[in-house]
């Protein structure tokens, strides 16, 4: 067992859980609705999520797998459909999509939605729209570029939330090339949420 001490905080390596083939991103929540953190895993070689159920002591005894698209990279999650739990979404570098995964109130997941956005390379949630629902924001790689991927103009494309668990992909924007980041705010205080990409 080691620690690390940041300040007065101290954090102790206590377990280790195996996930998926090659996990590149985690969220964390309540994803079974017994009112303890749960941590769901995008395994991007299996295609698939891991989830980690929490027995409410802090100990994860039981695991779930749940196909996602080809190749997902990362996972955020939010009640999308307003039925009072988390669902999760996507973005699938490889399969050109970004997914959604519709919780059924008890931990297990099904994939409700999906859309076609070429190469996702990341996503993040946020009410950019100020309607109240929060919307899906994807970064990615513009389909008509030439040549290798990485050398390609990166793109930004929003999916609107309609509060239901359905969405409107909105207009695109080109970014910087190969973007890997993103966040969003009211950076200048003038009631509008600004974006930051990395």
């Amino acid at each position: 067992m080691s620690s690390t001490v940041l300040g007065d905080i101290r954090f102790q390596e206590i377990d280790v859980y195996p996930t998926g083939g090659e996990s590149t991103g985690a969220f964390v929540a309540d994803l079974d609705g017994d009112g303890d953190i749960d941590y769901a895993i995008a395994n991007r070689m299996d295609n698939s999520l891991t989830i980690w159920y929490n027995n409410g002591s802090g100990i994860f005894e039981n695991r779930l797998d749940f196909s996602s698209g080809l190749n997902p990279r990362y996972v955020d999650g939010y009640d999308f459909d307003g039925d009072g739990d988390v669902d999760l979404c996507t973005p699938d570098y490889l399969g050109h999509t970004i997914t959604i995964l519709e919780n059924d109130g008890i931990g297990n997941f099904s994939i409700s939605e999906q859309f076609e956005i070429f190469t996702p390379a990341y996503v993040w949630i946020d009410d950019i729209d100020l309607d109240g629902k929060k919307d899906i924001i994807t970064l990615h790689w513009d389909v008509d570029a030439k040549g290798s991927p990485h050398q390609s103009p990166g793109k930004i494309t929003p999916l609107y939330s309609n509060g239901d668990g359905t969405f409107e992909q909105g207009e695109s924007a080109f970014i910087g090339v190969e973007p890997r980041g993103g966040a969003s705010g009211d950076l200048n205080n003038d009631g509008l949420i600004d974006i930051v990409v990395a």
